[in-house]
């Protein structure tokens, strides 16, 4: 038997009927298996092209209805044999049933089935085909499914009972590292046929169950996957498929305890790109309370879908509409603000998330979109207070945009800082003055910063409204509050002004303010004891010098000029010390000459004046000389002991006077 076994494949090595199969030749394939005996036919259908694909898998995979009921017809074969031959595998490891399964043969895959007994037709739809070591296999009812046939998968579940039926739709297959159901494949690609035949061939109950088994390495439920594949017809068909509350269940998930330190995302998390149609017909479903516990739910990162959508640092217009279909759904104010105040795990919020990421590299559509989307949710808030508690609620940030150290920011404090003039007259138009002082006040724990010094900083014609507001209203301890303040190193809003050389700003704040406040806030001095003007000199900021000395009366000008931080050092010695001359000649020229050169003999903690920077900057010594008669110059020589191994003198007078001076 097995040498005419070994002869019978070596005759078929080229056989016509192959191609005839594979071509559709119904009476030429009629005409050469009639005479066979059942070995023969068996041998010849199963024997192997040159592309590893035999004579009954070309007919299978081609379709030929014909050429397949004539081989299932023909009396020679028994049962047994007719299984064996749609189960044998090509050199692909597909069956030649799975292939009409895989490609929509639906004739062939019925004539098949019927041809087979319960058990027989069990045995070769559960069969896996593996294709590569470790390979779970896919079924015939996966290859249908993966298809998109869903009259095939209707064929296929129609032929067994309800067990069977769950059985098979329960195995999964691996593709790449993740095992798929049957369903969660269709629902992955779109495959809407192909689902309604599934739900609609099991009872509801193991619909369900069905819907809600999740991947074992993802976690993720065949609903989830529509929702990743953007399929709104999916989803659609599956929520008007079950009550409210048969959705929420679908779209709840309760990780398991074990499940701590594995990642895990829900329905929502998938739907914060370009997806406000699913969401819109998910809402449309349930009601608001549903709604809001549902939009309420975190995924693994403790992210909701509001706070999700705020992070991105592009928006657009789909995320508007994402927004306005949350807003209009959930009605009741109190659950709304519940939602926009939920913090992710840094403590964000969905308004601090807006504001921070208000920067300005983003789009000028993207920015507009951000705008709309924070005016749409502050909107929402019904009073003043309501505007408050929402943006006075402080974030925990550990660096900004500059990489600069935050501590707890708010809204406002982050709007400044992002240069955001819109969320700012946003914020300040929805809060009364009084909402609006506070927030403004504000502190951040680690730099003790306010929000309206970063105003100062950003946004000066605002922070000019603001104190001018003030002063409308007679708040005048306010305005104080304000320009006094300061922040951890000690610097006010006017310190700021001065080392950023904002002279508008500068000029603003003296010109608003009594000579008393303005007084107060110019001896005001940092943690290193320095004021305004020390920071003005130190910086070279010459213009900040010049409005500061001639807004002020010439007693406050001498004392602000004799005023030492914690080195000993006055605003002029700060000026030699960076050899600023044109900031030594502000100061020399705003004060009588007395008064210079008693600054000049001025000491700090080290013994060292700001004459003393003469001796090795000749610039800084020809100014000092020009300020004094030679009499008054000679007696600053003799005062620090000079004896110069050059000439800084710049006039023969001064030269005669000096060098004679030294010399002795």
């Amino acid at each position: 038997m097995l040498e005419k076994s070994v002869e019978l494949i070596k005759e078929v090595r080229d056989d016509p009927l192959i191609s005839l199969c594979r071509d559709g030749d119904v009476e030429a394939v009629a005409e050469i298996l009639h005479p066979l005996i059942s070995v023969e036919v068996f041998m010849r259908l199963n024997q192997k092209d040159k592309t590893g694909i035999s004579a009954i898998a070309w007919a299978c995979r081609n379709g030929h209805t014909e050429i397949i009921r004539i081989i299932l017809e023909c009396n020679k074969l028994t049962s047994d044999q007719v299984l064996n031959l749609f189960k044998c595998q090509t050199i692909y490891k597909t069956t030649a049933f799975a292939f009409a399964c895989r490609l929509g043969h639906r004739d062939i895959v019925q004539i098949i089935l019927d041809k087979l007994t319960y058990e027989q037709a069990l045995e070769l739809v559960s069969m896996k085909t593996i294709k590569f070591p470790g390979d779970t296999g896919d079924t015939a009812l996966t290859e249908a499914c993966e298809g998109n046939h869903g009259d095939i998968v209707q064929i296929i579940l129609a032929k067994f009972n309800d067990d069977d039926a769950i059985d098979l739709l329960f195995s999964r297959n691996w593709e790449g590292r993740t095992m798929y159901s049957a369903i969660s494949n269709a629902c992955r690609r779109g495959f809407v046929d192909v689902v309604r035949a599934i739900v609609e061939r099991v009872k509801p109950s193991k619909a369900l169950e069905l819907l809600r088994d999740y991947d074992s390495r993802t976690l993720r439920s065949p609903l989830i996957y529509a929702a990743i594949g953007g399929h709104l017809n999916v989803i659609q068909f599956i929520l008007d498929k079950f009550t409210p509350e048969e959705c929420m269940e679908l779209m709840r998930f309760e990780p398991d305890p074990e499940m701590i330190g594995v990642y895990y995302d829900t329905l929502l998390s998938h739907l914060d790109q370009n997806d406000s149609d699913i969401l819109q017909a998910i809402l449309d479903k349930l009601s608001p309370e549903q709604a809001f516990e549902l939009l309420n739910s975190v995924d693994a990162d403790c992210n909701s879908l509001l706070v999700s959508i705020c992070s991105h640092e592009e928006l657009s217009a789909e995320h508007v509409k994402i927004v306005q279909a949350i807003s209009q759904k959930i009605t009741n104010n109190e659950l709304f603000i519940k939602l926009v105040t939920r913090f992710d795990p840094d403590f964000f919020t969905a308004l601090t998330h807006l504001s921070a990421n208000s920067l300005d590299e983003e789009s000028e559509n993207s920015y507009e979109k951000r705008i709309e989307i924070f005016k749409m949710i502050l909107d929402r808030c019904s009073s003043s207070d309501e505007a408050y508690d929402v943006l006075s609620i402080e974030t925990d940030y550990e660096t900004n945009i500059n990489h600069d150290p935050y501590g707890e920011y708010t809204v406002l404090m982050f709007a400044a800082d992002c240069k955001s003039d819109d969320m700012i007259k946003i914020i300040l138009q929805k809060v009364n003055y009084k909402h609006a002082i506070l927030l403004l006040q504000q502190k951040d724990v680690e730099n003790e910063k306010t929000a309206f010094m970063s105003l100062c900083l950003h946004h000066i014609n605002i922070a000019i409204w603001i104190l001018e507001e003030a002063f409308k209203r007679g708040d005048v301890d306010r305005v104080r509050d304000l320009l006094s303040d300061s922040n951890k190193d000690g610097r006010t809003v006017l310190m700021s002004a001065c080392i950023f050389n904002d002279i508008a700003f500068i000029k603003a704040i003296l010109g608003m303010v009594s000579d008393d406040l303005a007084a107060e806030l110019l001896r005001q001095k940092d943690e290193s004891g320095e004021t305004a003007l020390m920071h003005a000199c130190r910086k070279e900021n010459i213009a900040a010098i010049e409005v500061i000395l001639e807004a002020v009366s010439d007693d406050l000008a001498a004392e602000l000029l004799r005023q030492k931080d914690k080195s000993g050092e006055t605003a002029l010695m700060h000026a030699c010390r960076k050899e600023n001359i044109a900031a030594i000649e502000v100061i020399l020229e705003a004060v009588s000459d007395d008064l210079a050169a008693e600054l000049l003999c001025q000491k700090d903690e080290s013994g060292i004046s700001a004459f003393s920077f003469a001796k090795t900057h000749k610039s800084i010594g020809r100014v000092i000389q020009e300020k004094f008669s030679p009499k008054q110059f000679d007696d600053l020589l003799r005062e620090h002991n000079f004896y110069f191994q050059y000439n800084i003198i710049s006039s023969k007078e001064h030269d005669e006077v000096g060098l004679d001076s030294y010399l002795k």
